[in-house]
């Protein structure tokens, strides 16, 4: 329990230093970043030699699904505006990033997430799958460590400080709104920013060549039975 305590206290820090959007009292010397870069959002977050969170932020990004990059570019527009914001709170440069990807992400898909952060200006120290990340950090040496993300959940069982097994499932946190959305009838967020997101894209490429542009008003969103209706007869299923 104390060991949970403790975890649970740090989780709490860090939230806190992201809401408020303060910066904790530091040393400008060996300050280590992380980056995750997840479904819903790229998050970056600093801490001192000691592992203590100093400096937390996100931005939500539509650049990867499910663990896996699909825009390059807007990822690292992200990271980069990211770490430049990082460095005028914290008055210094932040030179070393760590990266975590979902369980089972190797080769090339692995490969690129470091490539995104050595483009936004970072030296990559290492990349971990994030159950493992997880549980460096909480101090986890015994025990399950699940982390659910917006796309994908990662679980990892460590015994004696070694992972003994990992599994990632392809159910995150974007599915779960999409079931209790469409259980009460309300509307997702995260489905949302996806539909505009992908409105955004068929603009660029189907729909300003021929001098036409969909508008916001012209989407009805039915969460309840999954599908996108829009208004001029054309219906996109999800």
């Amino acid at each position: 329990m104390k060991g949970l305590k403790k975890a649970n206290n740090t989780l709490q820090e860090f939230s806190d230093l992201v809401e408020s959007k303060q910066v904790s009292s530091h040393n400008q010397k060996n300050l280590r970043g992380g980056i995750d870069l997840g479904t819903s959002s790229i998050v970056l977050s600093v801490v001192n030699d000691k592992g203590k969170p100093i400096y937390g932020a996100f931005e939500y990004n539509e650049s990867i699904r499910d663990g896996l990059v699909v825009d390059y570019v807007g990822a690292v527009t992200i990271t980069r505006a990211l770490k430049a914001k990082a460095e005028a709170a914290l008055g210094t440069e932040l030179v070393y990033a760590a990266a975590a990807v979902p369980p089972g992400t190797i080769g090339k898909n692995k490969e690129v997430v470091g490539h995104v952060l050595e483009s936004a200006g970072f030296e990559v120290t290492c990349i971990l799958d994030e159950p493992t990340a997880a549980a460096n950090v909480l101090g986890i040496t015994d025990g399950t460590v699940i982390d659910v993300g917006g796309g994908t959940t990662g679980i990892s069982i460590l015994k004696d400080g070694r992972v003994v097994y990992t599994v990632d499932e392809p159910t995150g946190g974007t599915h779960m709104n999409l079931v209790i959305s469409g259980a009460y009838g309300m509307e997702s967020p995260s489905l949302k920013r996806r539909l505009i997101s992908g409105m955004k894209q068929i603009n660029a490429m189907y729909m300003q060549p021929y001098g036409l542009l969909l508008k916001k008003w012209q989407l009805f969103l039915s969460v309840r039975y999954k599908r996108v209706v829009m208004k001029k007869g054309l219906l996109l299923l999800l």
